[in-house]
């Protein structure tokens, strides 16, 4: 079977790749993007991005038929009779861009489109795209004064992303018809990218939810890839549309949740780059949003901004913390050496900035903005933020050692980040219940993320590793887990943190679980919009069809999945810049058979396994020139198996781990390896 795989991998290698798609970038963005997939294979099937940056809506319906949608050829020309009437045109999955409208008309009278995300709220206004209560981004209109034909296209200042439908409605004063002859789309996300659908990354595996779950994420930070000179936002606005402040000059940035908002969002960076790094490979999008932070960085305090156009808001610590993970991630998964040496004295101000805030009494930082997501529960000295930071402080001093002449600042930002795990420990930890508190003070408040942190980010040892994921199991409901606050409420984003969390803790078989439990329902439920989950649904999954209109249906969040799939499933990561080292420690939980791969630029990384029922079998390859751990687990808990490299029995330098049930062997100089593992 290793032989196979092994055959399998060469074919991909030296298969001629199909001719790339002759498709064009986004107006006169300059293409950088790669023209072909890196890993093409029957996968492909599963990847949501359209094959053309022009699509057409696949069907049509009206206000009051969402359920009896009629093929899109078919209903053109669709004929609007008088004031009133109207149309729903149903792109079939999330998209964004620049709409055309053809039509002929028999008077005049005015053309309202609006973009709803989900058919919830298809109506004569779109759902909205800011944070602002109560709040609907209003429709836009085609005003025509006379019978014939005409054309409409939505102006680059009025572009709308992060919408399946467009309802079209027809206002006129007398007996006016309106045929709808064509609508058309004109992608705008990603736009630095000729072929859409070119993935520098893949997973596959013998779970169909597992891999839809993969693809949806990618497909999510795909339509998260804005064109910055484009794309407008704003918050809290009263009239037109959100998308009226400039984010920037770059070709291309990263946004936050392009329905909500179209904001650069530094809250999301500890998620979106590493699984953008694995799936599409797109990091110039990252870069911009970074740089964005950096350019207004406060010169006297070192506080970074929310960057929000006109409204920049400095000294909120937790994104504060984000922005500098993910100046990290940027960093190892591109070498962007350049990036890091314009910046290092701006990321050493913020690191300044944040610690200053820790107090001596006690070794804790003590929280000071007012503007956190997680009002609830909220303290000076709440434990998410500790968390975050031990992790800034961790990820910091990896980064310095990145850094010409920066190992004294590496060694003193790991003393305070080990300062900080024994602080948490000591203050946060109940050894009744087996978990970390939300907060110092006297309560019984265990949270879900924050537990969930303490594992993906090593704070507790093996033993209250164990614990918690065992109590984490206690929140469970069919379709998900449950938080403790607000109670009984499912929020997909919290539960991509417990999921990883029970990889980190060595439960696959629990993390497998709450995928399927968490996804079944949400991956494509019929009023929304065919790709990842939504965001704080309650725990009856029908209630979600009466949500908030600023809801955000496909959010970048649950994107996280995706590199949780390739980093614990499949077992594969860097863990230095560029990928000169790199690590492979795969979970198997009950799955039979995993592929996938990514690329950097020192070449491809590949990983294919399969179970049997004595052992596996295991094929890789890396790039030449690069050393990594290979961590295999134990066919049987008490055990230690057989292991054989390329033919070879491994009976020295190899790493036993009793208490994780894995065994660890050191691989160097690159290419192609075949691993048999029996019990």
């Amino acid at each position: 079977m290793a032989s196979s795989m092994w055959l399998h991998y060469v074919w991909c290698l030296v298969i001629l790749a199909p001719a790339s798609l002759a498709q064009k970038c986004w107006r006169e963005t300059t293409c950088s993007g790669p023209e072909d997939s890196a890993f093409p294979g029957p996968w492909d099937k599963y990847i949501y991005a359209p094959a053309s940056r022009t699509v057409e809506s696949m069907g049509v319906f009206t206000l009051s038929g969402a359920n009896s949608s009629e093929d899109y050829t078919r209903s053109i020309p669709y004929t609007l009779q008088g004031n009133g009437s109207a149309v729903v045109f149903d792109f079939g999955i999330e998209v964004g861009g620049v709409i055309t409208l053809n039509y002929t008309s028999t008077s005049s009278g005015a053309l309202g489109l609006a973009f709803p995300e989900a058919n919830s709220w298809i109506r004569e206004r779109s759902d909205t795209s800011d944070d602002a209560p109560g709040s609907l981004d209003r429709a836009l209109y085609a005003n025509f004064t006379e019978a014939g034909e005409g054309s409409y296209s939505v102006p680059d200042k009025d572009m709308r992303a992060g919408f399946r439908y467009m309802v079209v409605f027809l206002q006129a004063d007398g007996p006016t018809d309106v045929s709808i002859d064509g609508v058309s789309l004109e992608i705008a996300f990603q736009p630095t990218w000729s072929n859409l659908r070119a993935y520098q990354g893949y997973f596959f595996s013998d779970d169909e939810m597992l891999n839809r779950v993969w693809y949806s994420g990618a497909y999510a930070l795909q339509v998260d890839d804005m064109p910055a000179p484009a794309v407008r936002q704003s918050s809290m606005v009263t009239a037109g549309t959100v998308t009226n402040e400039p984010i920037g000059s770059d070709d291309t940035v990263f946004v936050d949740e392009i329905k909500e908002d179209y904001e650069v969002w530094p809250g999301d960076m500890g998620i979106s780059v590493l699984s953008s790094f694995v799936s599409t490979g797109d990091l110039e999008s990252t870069k911009s949003a970074l740089q964005k932070v950096y350019n207004t960085q406060s010169n006297s305090t070192g506080a970074f901004d929310e960057p929000r156009g006109q409204f920049n808001l400095k000294g909120l610590d937790i994104y504060h913390l984000w922005s500098m993970i993910g100046t990290f991630y940027y960093v190892l998964y591109s070498n962007d050496t350049d990036f890091l040496e314009r910046n290092w004295e701006g990321y050493k101000s913020a690191m300044s900035y944040i610690y200053r805030k820790v107090d001596s009494t006690r070794g804790l930082l003590h929280l000071t903005d007012t503007c956190n997501q997680d009002k609830l529960q909220q303290v000076s000295n709440n434990l998410e933020t500790q968390m975050i930071l031990y992790h800034a402080l961790e990820t910091g001093a990896q980064l310095a050692t990145w850094t010409p002449n920066s190992l004294t600042i590496s060694d003193k930002w790991s003393k305070q980040a080990e300062d900080l795990k024994q602080a948490i420990n000591t203050h946060y930890w109940d050894d009744d219940y087996g978990a970390f508190k939300v907060n110092t003070t006297d309560t019984t408040l265990y949270p879900q993320r924050v537990n969930s942190l303490a594992l993906i980010y090593r704070l507790a040892n093996p033993a209250r590793s164990s614990r918690i994921s065992e109590n984490l199991t206690k929140n469970r409901t069919p379709i998900g887990a449950v938080t403790p606050k607000p109670s009984g409420t499912l929020s997909p984003f919290t539960s991509t943190f417990e999921i990883q969390a029970h990889f980190a803790a060595g439960q696959p078989a629990r993390a497998l679980d709450l995928i399927r439990r968490s996804c079944a329902w949400y991956l494509q439920p019929p009023n929304q919009t065919s790709i990842p989950l939504s965001t704080n649904p309650q725990n009856n999954p029908s209630k979600h069809k009466d949500s908030s209109p600023n809801t955000p249906h496909p959010p970048n969040q649950p994107t996280s999945l995706t590199h949780t799939l390739t980093k614990y499933t499949l077992g594969l990561s860097i863990t230095s810049p560029i990928g000169l080292t790199w690590k492979i420690a795969p979970q198997f939980g009950d799955l039979h058979r995993a592929e996938g791969g990514f690329t950097t630029p020192l070449g491809k990384y590949w990983v294919s396994w399969e179970t049997r029922a004595d052992g596996y079998d295991l094929a890789f390859a890396v790039p030449s020139g690069t050393r990594g751990n290979l961590t295999l687990p134990f066919v049987r808990e008490d055990r230690r198996p057989s292991i054989r490299i390329d033919g070879n029995d491994i009976l020295r330098g190899v790493w036993w781990d009793e208490w994780a049930g894995t065994a660890t062997v050191v691989v160097s100089g690159g290419g192609g390896h075949e691993v048999v593992v029996r019990g």
